[in-house]
């Protein structure tokens, strides 16, 4: 434990020793005590001392008394104490007025002072304190190995610190989600005071970040994480998360400081078993949702009962999407995806942005993409609900990589276990059509809005490539030729309802641009007047989209 100048004025041996200036200094740290002896001090000097002096090899050189202080400033001394009488007489004024203004802690000693005396008593209490101090560490490192040797999870790691150290901590993951805490009231991280955090998470967050954070602690309000003492939990470069040491106004005894510096690693490792125990988990909990969705498992009963094994409070119905990265280069999609699974930022999001508890989410890496499965017992409205919230997962998760366009596929809602395989593959299915038809960046789609794309696939493409011909072939082949996008002037026109305005806006061209655009298209066979005409022409068009 340190030793501060506050700690020096309540020894014995100090009484009758007064503080004149300098008092905002006074918890400064001693590490060791000096004599001036010479008037040149300043090479035998280091950081952290307390300085004795009569000032005899000064007393006649004012240009050295008015360097003094100002030097021990520079060199990083905790203070200075004078014993006046047989040199000076009284502490010369400006040092007083140094002293204060630099908020650096001059004493006067009294007439029957002893200066060795008052050496060797700090030098012992400094002493007393460090082999106090080594003790400790010697205790903490014990106990933190026998807790080690037997299993202790995090929870009682942090227990058994806290205990030691006797203030409370709080211990959050490296997604700034609480783990556990010694507080004894209810903690809670204020997300919306968390910013948008990288995806990549191996790394420790930077303290412009931690310093935002505000934690709720019970009745006592709220906890900026900038006033507290953080210590991050490593092993090499990895960063699992964080030990907190939660304050307001009081300091922070450097003894719990040194006691989380010293179980950081030791909580790391506890970090690394967990990961391992948890892909032991994921392997088993892939193994089971593969046998729900190749319908090997037996009643719907006994699925959501061994779902509650992996800590998947599995209830019907369920939202189910497929979504994977748009990249040629299938390294770095798998590592992308992969990354999205260890960081669990998906299920964070879907947690936050739906109200619901993390348990009611569970996501499985499968064929280069992610599946996701989301309880929505008592929700309503759920398929625009889960589009919205999709669409704003694909752009937090862009604003961080923006150069790897995701794609969404949602299933309808799953009633029951008879559809779970079936909703599967419609959410694969419309991810992987509406990538054919999706010219580029990310998209979220529905299946029912895939439905006719999911029937022209079953179509050979032979067929297909034939009633394209039929119906638009001289469109395909003028804008081959003109370059004048007449088939897109065509399908904006379906899309929007033959509402020429709307069209022309949501091609950014003039409305009579547009009109002499139809009537290029009417000239090369495209039959405005009959119902049944628009209808093979707007299938065409769709058909066009999956060639």
């Amino acid at each position: 434990m340190e030793m501060t100048l506050a700690d020096i004025q309540k020894l014995p041996a100090f009484e009758g020793v007064k503080l004149i200036a300098g008092h905002e200094g006074i918890d400064r740290v001693i590490r060791n005590v000096y004599f001036m002896e010479v008037p040149d001090i300043f090479g035998y000097i280091d950081e952290g001392g307390f300085l004795l002096s009569t000032l005899y090899p000064i007393a006649d050189d004012e240009a050295a008394i008015q360097r003094l202080i100002p030097g021990l400033v520079e060199v990083g001394m905790a203070g200075l104490a004078i014993k006046p009488a047989r040199y000076i007489t009284d502490v010369p004024d400006v040092m007083i007025e140094q002293a204060n203004e630099l908020g650096f802690p001059l004493f006067v000693l009294g007439q029957g002072a002893n200066l060795s005396t008052l050496t060797n008593t700090i030098l012992e209490t400094l002493l007393d304190k460090n082999t106090s101090t080594l003790q400790f560490r010697n205790d903490l490192h014990n106990k933190m190995m026998e807790e080690l040797v037997n299993g202790a999870s995090l929870t009682e790691l942090t227990m058994t610190v806290s205990e030691m150290i006797e203030s409370p901590i709080i211990l959050l993951d490296r997604e700034l989600e609480r783990i556990t805490d010694t507080t004894g009231k209810r903690v809670k991280v204020d997300r919306e005071s968390v910013p948008p955090l990288p995806v990549e998470r191996s790394f420790c967050l930077p303290n412009h970040v931690l310093d935002q954070v505000r934690l709720s602690v019970g009745s006592d309000g709220e906890i900026f994480l900038k006033d507290s003492f953080i210590q991050p939990v490593l092993a090499g470069e990895e960063c699992f998360g964080y030990m907190i040491l939660p304050t307001t106004d009081r300091q922070i005894d450097p003894n719990a400081k040194m006691a989380l510096e010293q179980t950081s690693l030791l909580m790391a490792s506890v970090f690394q078993r967990d990961k391992a125990l948890k892909q032991k988990e994921e392997n088993y909990l892939d193994a089971f949702i593969r046998d729900v969705l190749n319908e090997k498992m037996g009643s719907q009963f006994e699925v959501i009962e061994k779902a509650k094994l992996f800590k998947w409070d599995l209830q019907f119905p369920v939202a189910l999407f497929n979504m994977s990265v748009r990249l040629e280069d299938v390294v770095k999609k798998r590592r992308i995806l992969i990354q999205y699974m260890e960081n669990r930022v998906v299920e964070q999001f879907l947690s936050r942005k739906l109200d619901i508890h993390i348990s009611k989410i569970k996501l499985i890496y499968m064929d280069d993409s992610i599946c996701a499965f989301i309880n929505v017992a008592f929700e309503s409205g759920i398929d625009e609900r889960l589009i919205g919230v999709c669409e704003e997962l694909v752009a937090y998760l862009e604003s961080h990589d923006p150069d790897a366009p995701l794609s969404i596929g949602i299933a309808d809602t799953v009633e029951g276990l008879g559809r779970f395989s079936k909703a599967y593959h419609e959410a694969i299915r419309t991810r992987e059509l509406s990538e054919k038809i999706a010219e580029g960046g990310s998209f979220v789609r529905h299946y029912r809005d895939m439905v006719l794309y999911e029937l022209i696939d079953q179509i050979s493409e032979d067929v297909r490539a034939d009633f394209i011909d039929k119906r638009i072939g001289a469109v395909l082949r003028y804008d081959e030729t003109k370059k004048m996008e007449l088939l897109k002037t065509l399908e904006a026109f379906i899309d929007h309802d033959f509402n020429a305005q709307k069209a022309a806006a949501s091609l950014f061209i003039h409305y009579n641009t547009f009109r002499y655009r139809l009537e290029k298209l009417k000239e090369l066979g495209v039959d405005y007047d009959s119902g049944f005409d628009w209808m093979e022409t707007a299938l065409a068009c769709r058909m066009q989209k999956l060639l």
